[in-house]
């Protein structure tokens, strides 16, 4: 598919729990590389529920924009590290 436009909800931050903070770095790191790419969609809408959702998304998309701020990601231990 070559979708321009594109809009993309916050999947699982609401009810389901889902951390909000690493639902946005997650999204927003993804949405900055397709916006990059030549085949890849010129307008992406983020679709938020509330004020507090947008203010973690808007401190995300500073973080995937300006690379210098990104957080480092978590790395996951083994089980024989447990």
């Amino acid at each position: 598919l070559r979708l321009r436009r594109v809009a993309v909800p916050a999947i699982g931050t609401g009810t389901n729990g889902f951390p909000t903070g690493r639902a946005a770095d997650v999204a927003l790191r993804e949405i900055v590389a397709a916006l990059g790419h030549p085949d890849g969609p010129t307008e992406v809408e983020v679709v938020l529920h509330d004020r507090r959702t947008q203010a973690v998304f808007r401190r995300a998309l500073e973080r995937a924009q300006d690379p210098s701020r990104r957080r480092p990601r978590p790395t996951r231990r083994s089980a024989s590290a447990r």
